[in-house]
C-alpha cells in the first residue's frame, strides 16, 4: 500500500508541474443558476450527467454554506477519456487491479461528516470515521471567479483524532488530497477531488436533514 501511494504521488507530482488550468473557458460567461433551476437537480440527475455537463453546472454554482453533520456520498468518475489521473493509473496500476481499486473505493466510502464549528470533517469508511480534513472557503481550482468550499487533507495530521497508520495517505505525506464543493441546493453539493492538484473525479454529497431545512440564505464562512 505504501509503495503504491508513493509511486502515485511521484507520478502525479510530475504531471502537476506540466498541468494547465482545466477551467472550461467556454463557460466563463455563463450566469449563476437560479434557485428554480437548481431545484431541478437531485442525486440521480447529477449522476446521469456527462463530465462536460457537470463542469458546466459546477461553474454556474456558488459555494453556499459550509455543510454540517452527516452527508451521504456518491462517486461519479470522469468518463470523458481526458483525465490525467486515468492515464496515471494506467502506468501505476495493472489493468486487472484498476477496476477493483475503483470498486473498493466507491463501495467502502459512505460519505462525509462535517463539524462546521471546528471547520473539520471525517470520511465515513464503512462503519468507521477516518481521513480528517480542514474545511474552509477558498479559491476554486477550476473556476477562480467564485469561491468554493475547500476540503483540505494536506494537514490532516494536525486535527485531533488523526491516526498516522491509517490516515497518512490523504495528507501531504502521501497524495495531498484536496476536494472542493459547491451547493446545488440545500442538502445537495457537487464536488471535485484532486490528487496533487490534478483533477481526479466528481462526487455528490446529500443530506436529507439539511434539505428539509430549505435554507438558501447562508453563505460560506471559514
Amino acid at each position: 500500500m505504501k509503495n503504491f501511494v508513493l509511486t502515485l504521488t511521484l507520478l502525479t507530482s510530475s504531471s502537476a508541474v506540466m498541468a494547465q488550468s482545466t477551467y472550461p473557458t467556454r463557460f466563463s460567461d455563463y450566469p449563476v443558476l437560479t434557485q428554480d433551476e437548481r431545484e431541478t437537480y437531485d442525486v440521480e440527475t447529477l449522476m446521469g450527467k456527462t463530465q462536460l455537463e457537470l463542469d458546466q453546472i459546477y461553474s454556474q454554482l456558488t459555494a453556499g454554506p459550509t455543510p454540517n453533520g452527516a452527508y451521504d456520498g456518491f462517486v461519479k468518475f470522469d468518463e470523458s477519456g481526458d483525465n490525467d489521473i486515468e492515464r496515471i493509473l494506467a502506468i501505476a496500476v495493472p489493468p486487472h487491479l484498476e477496476g477493483w481499486l475503483k470498486s473498493v473505493g466507491t463501495n467502502l466510502w459512505r460519505g462525509k461528516t462535517f463539524n462546521r464549528e471546528r471547520g473539520t470533517l471525517t470520511n465515513r469508511m464503512g462503519v468507521i470515521q477516518r481521513f480528517p480534513a480542514r474545511v474552509y472557503c477558498g479559491q476554486s481550482l477550476i473556476d477562480s471567479r467564485r469561491e468554493s468550499i475547500v476540503l483540505d487533507y494536506a494537514y490532516g495530521d494536525t486535527i485531533p483524532g488523526y491516526i498516522p497508520a491509517f490516515d497518512w495517505p490523504m495528507t501531504r505525506f502521501g497524495l495531498s488530497i484536496r476536494d472542493e464543493i459547491r451547493m446545488v441546493k440545500p442538502g445537495l453539493y457537487l464536488g471535485r477531488a484532486y490528487i496533487q492538484g490534478i483533477y481526479t473525479l466528481n462526487f455528490i454529497l446529500h443530506s436529507q436533514t439539511e434539505a428539509d431545512k430549505a435554507d438558501w440564505t447562508e453563505v460560506c464562512r471559514s
